[in-house]
């Protein structure tokens, strides 16, 4: 338990919370469809937003998507976790609000603002999958093949209930060169 990384993802943690990262993982329960790795992030019972940001990645055509399992036993509609994207490096913005759309596994609920979760009041995934589902994100169209893209997961929790995880695997592609994928 506990490995890095490959080289070009990045794990940070935007508050100050227990310094717990985004790392690769030997076991999950149920196991990883890739088994034996997949990446792990805790839920903690503290403000806290976890970003796995993925290496760059380049579009080679349209339609372009990403494909990845996802576990996750989060305090349903506190805490969650949302996907993010940056385009030719310009700044991070949720994938949908970006232009895109998810074509299997959306977000299944809105964090609430009540407890200074810093994705509160967005759409997110929340409460437990129970098992490994499948998530597939469609790029928005207008991005032209040529361009950069970065995907950024955040797992954001609020001022209470911790103890939940978050596990992702099995991350693929169409029309994007995805180096160095973490979990594949």
């Amino acid at each position: 338990n506990g490995d890095a990384l490959p080289a070009g993802w990045t794990a940070q943690n935007a508050t100050t919370s227990n310094n717990f990262r985004w790392q690769t993982t030997r076991g999950s329960a149920p196991p990883a469809p890739s088994a034996p790795n997949s990446v792990y992030v805790d839920e903690e019972g503290v403000v806290s937003d976890k970003i796995l940001d993925s290496t760059l990645v380049s579009v080679t055509g349209q339609p372009a998507t990403l494909s990845f399992q996802r576990l996750h036993n989060l305090e349903t509609n506190f805490d969650g976790m949302v996907l993010e994207i940056s385009v030719n490096g310009g700044g991070f913005s949720d994938a949908i609000a970006a232009g895109g759309s998810f074509t299997a596994g959306g977000y299944s609920g809105v964090i609430s603002t009540n407890f200074l979760s810093p994705i509160g009041g967005r759409n997110a995934w929340t409460g437990s999958t129970g098992s490994y589902l499948t998530t597939t994100y469609r790029l928005p169209g207008n991005i032209a093949a040529g361009a950069s893209v970065r995907f950024r997961w955040r797992v954001a929790t609020d001022t209470s209930v911790g103890g939940g995880e978050v596990h992702i695997d099995d991350i693929t592609s169409t029309n994007l060169s995805l180096p160095g994928s973490v979990a594949a």
